[in-house]
């Protein structure tokens, strides 16, 4: 097994997100951008493959920039 990088790019004030996986760009979205709270999560399933699973979370960045209090 390997290790693959997920990111997610947030550009032009959170109105374009673009998605990555091993460096390379899979997707973008510019409508339907949740504007509530969110949690980093992550979830397996069975996908009918032997029973055991596992993840490991090696790292993880979460950035949040341009952040103005008044």
């Amino acid at each position: 097994t390997n290790f693959h990088d997920f990111m997610i790019v947030v550009r032009a004030l959170g109105t374009i997100y673009d998605f990555y996986f091993d460096g390379q760009l899979v997707g973008t979205i510019t409508v339907g951008i949740p504007i509530a709270v969110m949690q980093p999560a992550t979830q397996i399933t069975n996908n009918g493959a032997a029973a055991s699973k596992t993840l490991d979370h090696d790292y993880f960045q979460f950035v949040v920039t341009g952040i103005v209090r008044g």
